[in-house]
């Protein structure tokens, strides 16, 4: 699960410029206490991804270590453009690829202090969510022609769209009700009322949802809803 989270993260990137991935160099340092069993299971979530991905490894680094240390480098071939813009047009809609709130809450539920209240069917699904995250390949390639601007988000949806605000010199007005919630967030918010605005502080700032933002036009945004 961490090699393959590793190179999904990076594949986020590579989605987010509306490129195809096409390989990667991997940096791995390991304590001397790590047994082959551990770097078998590495390679193997390597494979498996490179498979699914249809990347390749061109190289990199292995050493030593006190403790485990990777890095991946991913390079993407474009066409004829790529998302270069970082800039929002006034009047504007703003996008997400998928639903938002799954990745943190399924880390913070991967932590013995937390008091949220879920099945474990539930719990399950959105620890799932956090680990092996999917890059929005195929979208990022497909808005090309029409987004002001394209990014993934990493860093919670709040202080990516921030950050775009703040360099286009433009407001961005966010509504809750708006917001695509899975139905285990939705199940998360329900059965936690008494918690609720943290609940809503995580999915908004949490991070590690890696789905894409975006945003149309007016006049692309009625050919992107049709797409």
């Amino acid at each position: 699960e961490i090699s393959r989270k590793l190179l999904r993260i990076n594949l986020s990137d590579i989605a987010a410029m509306g490129a195809k991935p096409y390989g990667f160099f991997l940096n791995v340092a390991i304590p001397k206490s790590k047994s082959s069993k551990w770097f078998r299971g590495f390679i193997s979530g390597l494979k498996t991804d490179m498979s699914k991905y249809n990347i390749k490894l061109f190289g990199g680094d292995l050493s030593e270590s006190p403790k485990v240390f990777l890095s991946a480098t991913i390079l993407g071939k474009t066409g004829l453009s790529c998302h270069t813009k970082n800039f929002a047009k006034c009047g504007s809609k703003i996008y997400v690829s998928g639903s938002i709130g799954d990745a943190p809450l399924g880390f913070l539920l991967t932590q013995k202090k937390n008091n949220y209240l879920c099945s474990k069917k539930i719990k399950d699904s959105l620890i799932s969510s956090f680990k092996l995250p999917e890059p929005r390949i195929s979208l990022g390639k497909r808005i090309l022609k029409g987004a002001d601007f394209c990014t993934d988000i990493s860093d919670g949806l709040l202080r990516e769209i921030l950050l775009i605000s703040n360099q286009s010199n433009l407001q961005a007005n966010i509504f809750l009700d708006k917001i695509p919630l899975s139905s285990c967030v939705k199940e998360i918010l329900n059965k936690n009322k008494n918690n609720k605005e943290e609940v809503w502080e995580v999915i908004l700032s949490g991070g590690e949802d890696y789905e894409l933002l975006f945003s149309f036009n007016n006049k692309n945004a009625k050919l992107f809803n049709k797409v």
